[in-house]
């Protein structure tokens, strides 16, 4: 049978392997008894992004509490003025917190180390007031907050929005002062 015959054509049945002689029993060691393994970790995703425009905040916001339900998630929308960050910055700083994530705007993702880089990124990218959606969810989860993430960053620049950033963590602990540093809108 020809190239298009094997491609979309009944093919001919392989020849049959021979099989090879299965190597000699060695004897095993006595059977120690199987434990449980442990549960394995929950591992939670938090994700804020960052925009100046308040009705794209709105719109990931939406989304996201929708969305994050089936990965035991939760989201919400926080804005700050970026004159507001200073003694959260100065208080991260002297407590020396780790954020320990990433930066991502579109593809492009840079590592960051603590917390008061990312303040400090959050309010220089800050005119006036800066709105945040905020998501946390379970494992597969975190796909899924990026998906939507890219292709809402893809529409809102088809519409002449500037980029804007994501900072991605898995640390509760950096989660939470992100989030005590902003006012809750939604």
């Amino acid at each position: 049978m020809g190239l298009f015959g094997n491609l979309f054509g009944k093919k001919d049945p392989a020849p049959p392997v021979a099989e090879a002689p299965a190597p000699p029993a060695e004897p095993s060691a006595p059977a120690e008894e199987a434990t449980a393994p442990a549960p394995a970790a929950t591992s939670r995703t938090y994700y804020f992004i960052c925009s100046g425009n308040p009705s794209l905040i709105d719109a990931y916001d939406s989304i996201l509490k929708v969305g994050v339900v089936p990965w035991s998630g939760e989201a919400g929308h926080y804005a700050f003025a970026s004159g507001d960050l200073e003694s959260r910055v100065q208080k991260a700083e002297a407590e020396g917190l780790a954020f320990a994530g990433l930066r991502y705007m579109g593809s492009s993702g840079t590592e960051v180390d603590d917390i008061a880089e990312v303040l400090r990124n959050m309010r220089v990218g800050a005119y006036g007031d800066m709105h945040v959606a905020f998501a946390v969810v379970d494992g597969g989860g975190a796909a899924w907050v990026r998906t939507v993430y890219d292709e809402l960053l893809k529409e809102a620049m088809s519409q002449g929005i500037l980029p804007y950033y994501v900072y991605v963590t898995t640390e509760e602990p950096a989660a939470r002062f992100l989030l005590e540093s902003f006012e809750r809108v939604a």
